[in-house]
């Protein structure tokens, strides 16, 4: 019965991390396909954060958010994403001037990052 109750808890904490991945990846998503509107950088500045890795990113992301507007980070968007002839893209991920924009936030936050698989298998 012990072991029951084990797994099942075992598999529900699996099933919230999974969640909350796929969140941070619908995040991620969304920012690296279009620039912020109004409505999404009113969300990103709700933002919480905390002192774990993710929400130091999430703080990073909701500074930004609060210090632009939307004209702002759709030009930021277009700097990065789409007039990469420049290079925008590449120098804001190893070096340039300070964050500006939710998705220049995001796109060093996540450059810091190295993928972990820390989920145990089941039965282990």
């Amino acid at each position: 019965m012990l072991e029951a109750v084990s797994r099942e808890s075992f598999t529900s904490n699996v099933e919230e991390i999974d969640r909350a991945r796929a969140r941070e990846y619908a995040l991620l998503a969304t920012l690296l396909s279009r620039g912020p509107d109004s409505v999404l950088l009113s969300r990103l500045a709700d933002l919480r954060d905390d002192a774990s890795p993710i929400g130091v990113a999430h703080g990073a992301v909701r500074d930004a958010a609060l210090r632009v507007n939307e004209a702002t980070a759709e030009r930021e968007y277009f700097a990065l994403f789409a007039g990469l002839r420049e290079g925008s893209l590449f120098f804001s991920l190893f070096g340039g001037d300070a964050i500006r924009t939710p998705a220049r936030a995001a796109a060093r936050s996540v450059s810091r990052f190295r993928y972990r698989n820390s989920t145990p298998a089941l039965g282990t």
